[in-house]
């Protein structure tokens, strides 16, 4: 049995035994059950040689057409790849262990400042307009390539950031809580700070039972946009 690779704009980690792939591409989240995700790790290669799944034991005596059918399923659907040129080795999400949440102030809105007002004007119609004329695969390579390009700030400390966000959470609108609202706060959150020389991770996760996914911002340790306690409930499945 030939071994697969993820496609380049697939992601995918696991929970619960469950083994979740985030399709960007394609914009869309595909859950295989336990049995199925234990076969995962006859068919994909890893970076570190081993499986970082703990599913169901699978049966050494399963008919190989159980392998057969799942990779040319996953194949088909676009997330595994056999040309090295289109795909990667599964790696493990790199994300510290969310500790603490952002304590946010009291702040006036009188109060803020105008260039606040304006580089919070320019970042939600940045991420609005992103969002809802480009593919999620374009959003997520511009916030990657400009993070990766990009050296932090001199003010970039700690304080900078929370003083910010708590200016970012008077300004923004309140009808962040429609549908997606945690993908369109999270990423009009990344642009506003990204203006201040400031680039923390973009988180995707996932949870199952029932099946959720959510998007936040964190900053080392600290989430900026979320309760911890939540954002502990899902699995990092990508971080940009």
């Amino acid at each position: 049995m030939k071994q697969y690779l993820l496609a380049k704009s697939t992601f995918m980690c696991e929970t619960a035994g469950y083994a979740v792939f985030l399709d960007v591409k394609r914009d869309r989240y595909v859950a295989l059950p336990p049995r199925q995700a234990a076969l995962l790790k006859k068919l994909v290669r890893y970076s570190d040689g081993t499986s970082t799944f703990a599913g169901a034991p699978y049966s050494e005596r399963a008919e190989m057409r159980d392998f057969v059918e799942l990779a040319r399923r996953l194949e088909s659907e676009g997330l595994l790849v056999t040309q090295a040129s289109q795909g990667k080795l599964l790696a493990p999400t790199e994300l510290p262990v969310a500790k603490t949440s952002l304590r946010i102030s009291s702040l006036p809105s009188e109060k803020v400042a105008f260039r606040y007002r304006w580089h919070f004007l320019v970042a939600w119609i940045t991420a609005a307009a992103a969002l809802r004329l480009m593919p999620l695969s374009w959003v997520i390579w511009r916030v990657r390539r400009r993070k990766r390009r990009s050296s932090p700030a001199v003010g970039s400390a700690e304080e900078d950031i929370s003083r910010l966000t708590t200016i970012f959470s008077v300004l923004r609108p309140r009808d962040f809580a429609a549908a997606d609202a945690c993908l369109r706060h999270s990423l009009t959150l990344i642009e506003f700070l990204s203006r201040y020389g400031i680039f923390p991770d973009w988180v995707f996760g996932v949870q199952i039972a029932p099946f959720a996914a959510h998007s936040w911002v964190q900053y080392k340790t600290t989430v900026l946009n979320d309760g911890v306690h939540h954002v502990r409930s899902f699995s990092p499945v990508m971080v940009v």
